[in-house]
């Protein structure tokens, strides 16, 4: 970025509960980009430090936040996430 360019800013504040945008977002996104159930797309670096988590589930998927990393994704996760980013606001540097 340079000096002056604008900085995204997205704020998800609903109630938090299994169905609010933000569960749907945080749950989705985990799923869809840990390593746990399939082979890693991008995989961690050897040197990452969550290769010697003492939790398997942080070391299989390659994400230190696991509570979705064993499910699958679904398509409306994307779709809430692409929603909330095209109503972004966008703060000046």
């Amino acid at each position: 970025m340079h000096r002056g360019d604008a900085v995204p800013l997205g704020w998800v504040d609903d109630d938090a509960s299994p169905t609010s945008q933000r569960h749907v977002i945080e749950a989705n996104t985990i799923a869809l980009l840990s390593n746990a159930t399939r082979g890693p797309v991008d995989p961690a670096s050897p040197r990452w430090l969550g290769t010697h988590a003492g939790r398997q589930a942080i070391q299989d998927s390659g994400l230190w936040n696991v509570d979705f990393a064993y499910d699958s994704h679904q398509r409306t996760g994307l779709d809430v996430l692409e929603a909330r980013i095209r109503h972004m606001d966008y703060l000046a540097r």
